[in-house]
């Protein structure tokens, strides 16, 4: 389709020196490329949000939306953001193996959504945190401090103790199953090979991703693709918060 600015355009390819026809054809074509690029984007801009906008509405029930980026959220509620599904994944599979590995890279939000599943477990709790010296001092002998614990077992930062992987084994083999054991950990491949030959059979993994579009809700998705899913740099006061906090991280 020819537009009004078309017919300009070729006319002034006829006013300037043959030997400027050339750069000066190109410059015009650059110019319409240009035009049509912006055209398509904003096609396209729409498109995406329009098919985003459907998946979140399949995948989930409807999310509350989160307040703008002047809003401040000290951290995340696991219903608030969609994470009520795969909480009840991980507790599916709770059910299935007496061992479940929660892995991921650091800042993800493992530690947090444990804290929720030892809130919605409904018995006792024993959480040991292997970042702190106090708590591993209690596992100086594993086999005293994790035998006479029942109900759910929680071992943060497992990755520092993999010595506890036998033991765990020992333990995840008891009839009646007096304990489950929940254990959070980076994804290497060296651990994964390690407690995948020590417990196998008894160890099942999940790993977690960060917030995603059924967390945050389609009108968002501008602000997840800007900040990514991390979930500090994810709900930072602002973007330029948002982007310290990726560049601390990296450091």
């Amino acid at each position: 389709m020819r537009r009004d600015g078309d017919d300009r355009d070729l006319a002034l390819l006829w006013t300037v020196a043959p030997e400027d026809a050339v750069g000066a054809g190109r410059a015009v074509l650059n110019v319409r490329l240009e035009d049509l690029r912006v055209r398509i984007v904003g096609v396209l801009d729409r498109v995406v949000f329009v098919c985003l906008e459907a998946r979140v509405a399949r995948v989930t029930d409807p999310v509350h939306e989160i307040g703008s980026s002047d809003d401040h959220i000290s951290w995340y509620d696991a219903d608030m953001f969609g994470r009520t599904d795969e909480l009840e994944e991980i507790r599916r599979k709770m059910r299935r193996q007496p061992v479940v590995g929660l892995i991921g890279p650091r800042q993800i939000g493992k530690t947090t959504v444990a804290r929720e599943l030892a809130t919605r477990f409904g018995g006792n709790v024993s959480y040991f945190d292997l970042e702190s010296p106090a708590d591993l001092r209690r596992l100086g002998d594993e086999a005293t401090a994790l035998s006479d614990l029942r109900g759910l077992v929680v071992i943060d930062e497992v990755q520092r103790r993999p010595d506890l992987f036998p033991m765990l084994r020992v333990l995840a083999d008891r009839p009646r199953r007096p304990a489950s054991f929940l254990v959070l950990g980076s994804a290497s491949p060296h651990l994964l090979k390690q407690s995948s030959e020590t417990l196998a059979g008894r160890v099942t993994y999940h790993e977690l991703d960060g917030f995603g579009l059924a967390d945050v809700g389609a009108k968002n998705w501008r602000k997840l693709w800007l900040r990514g899913g991390y979930p500090r740099s994810y709900l930072a006061r602002s973007d330029a918060e948002s982007f310290d906090w990726r560049g601390d991280l990296r450091r």
